[in-house]
């Protein structure tokens, strides 16, 4: 089961420390928007409202971490989890960015984060989603997506990329995950 990395949890503080300087007027947006984007923050439309892009690497989700962000939903956005084709769940509408830090706060106890959802990074690590019940697959490949995604996280450099970078595993033939391209 995928454990969220100790810097990831500690880099926490820089991101709080950066939003209460955008908060009180210490720098601009245009100045935090590499922080943003790097914990997986988009403005939305008119930019008054914001959506976060939250990690789930190979797809997987524990039954208390979805009730965390259905929690996080409720208080913090339109109260909806959308889920993406990349195995993401995104919260849309969050209305008051001062109140992300505290969100996050929450889901880091359940080895829940954004980090790395936006910007020119390394994104979410998928798996076929019938990884560990496909008949026809030679291996589990479950266990490798979220490897590599922890080992991703600590990487520093994994967060600056010309461009953002996208992994999917597959393990059979049939490929679902779309792992190669041709």
């Amino acid at each position: 089961m995928f454990r969220l990395p100790e810097n990831v949890k500690s880099d926490l503080a820089g991101y709080k420390d950066s939003l209460n300087q955008l908060v009180r007027g210490e720098i601009s947006a245009a100045d935090f928007k590499p922080t943003r984007a790097l914990w997986g923050i988009y403005p939305q439309r008119k930019g008054t409202h914001y959506m976060v892009r939250v990690r789930l690497p190979a797809g997987i989700i524990r039954a208390a971490q979805l009730k965390a962000l259905a929690r996080a939903a409720m208080q913090y956005g339109d109260g909806a989890l959308h889920v993406t084709t990349r195995q993401d769940i995104q919260i849309h509408n969050v209305g008051n960015l001062g109140d992300t830090h505290a969100m996050f706060d929450e889901l880091k106890e359940l080895d829940v984060s954004s980090r790395g959802g936006c910007g020119d990074a390394v994104r979410n690590i998928t798996a076929c989603p019938l990884a560990g019940l496909c008949s026809e697959e030679v291996l589990d490949v479950r266990p490798f997506a979220v490897g590599l995604t922890e080992w991703m996280l600590k990487a520093g450099n994994s967060y600056h990329l010309p461009r953002k970078f996208k992994i999917a595993f597959s393990g059979c033939s049939r490929n679902c995950a779309l792992a190669t391209a041709t």
